[in-house]
Order: C-alpha cells, then structure tokens, then sequence
C-alpha cells in the first residue's frame, strides 16, 4: 500500500516506500472510475470527498475533459453514431483485421453493423462493444456473419440482446 514519506514533496509520486521524481506539467488521464463526468466526480458525498483530500486534488487542477461515451447523451445528440463507427473500426482493425478486405473495407453483414451503430445503450460503454466483438465467433471467417453472433443471453450482459438480435435481423 502506498504512503506518505516523512520528508515527502509536493509533486513527488510515493510508491512502495520510494519517492518518484516530480511529474511536472501532465495530462492525467481517469479511465474506468466511479464517475463518468468532471461534475459528478466532484459532487460526491462531501465526506468520502473530505477523507479523499478530493477538494485538495481539485484545487491544482487546470482543467478537465469529459470524453463522452458511446450512448447518446441527449434526445437530439447527432453524433453518437459517429462516435461507434470510430470506436468500432478501431477495435476491428486490433482484434480482427482479416476481416478487412485490400481497400482496407470491413467485410461486416449490414444488419450486424446496423445493430452496433444503433443499438440504444451498451451497458458498459466502449467495454461492452468491444465484450460483443470479442465473444463473436471470427476466428476462421472473412466476413462478420449474423451467425458469427453470440446468443440473446450472452449479448444481455452488454446489451438488451433480443433487440440487438432483431436490429441484426432487420437488414
């Protein structure tokens, strides 16, 4: 567990009793937390804050982004879409890129990308898209098939699987 070092500087990262050189100006980068905005990180419980030293922390700060997830943020966010295909293409590119053609086009089923870019909510974000991807049955295809899918119940962990299924089936 790490602690503080008597004679500790600001700025100076303490691990397993060995001071770090000071980070100087850095971008710092809260993936996976417990909040999924700069608001709702700082308007937690003003006790867990206060043994946190949350308001300390804040106080160096410059500034924030809120990367916006996958999902829409609103009725009228346009972009979520947009969003997907970026994300989907570049997992498809790591996890599976024999199933790019030589233009460098995805050989995917249109009802199967239909579902992906359109489905309401992933349940947990980019790691629910890219939990459907891997679960799929590509291995020793060249085109991502409807048959290449998990089940309905498998799909019910990161998504409402039956809706998935017949957004699948639509095309």
């Amino acid at each position: 567990m790490d602690q503080v070092l008597p004679g500790a500087h600001a700025g100076r990262g303490v691990q397993g009793g060995g001071q770090h050189a000071p980070l100087g100006k850095s971008i710092l980068v809260f993936a996976g937390g417990t909040s999924s905005t700069f608001q709702e990180f700082e308007s937690q419980d003003p006790e867990i804050l206060r043994e946190a030293k949350v308001r300390d922390f804040i106080s160096r700060l410059r500034g924030y982004v809120n990367i916006i997830g996958p999902d829409p943020q609103h009725r009228r966010d346009k972009f979520f879409m947009l969003r997907r295909a970026i994300l989907l293409r570049s997992m498809f590119e790591r996890k599976t890129p024999h199933l790019f053609d030589g233009d460098g086009r995805l050989r995917i089923d249109d009802g199967v990308l239909n579902a992906f870019l359109r489905i309401p909510e992933y349940r947990h974000g980019v790691r629910s898209m890219e939990a459907i991807l891997e679960m799929s049955m590509l291995q020793d295809v060249k085109k991502f098939e409807k048959a290449s899918l998990p089940s309905a119940g498998q799909l019910d962990l990161h998504v409402d699987g039956e809706l998935f299924q017949r957004m699948v089936m639509k095309n």
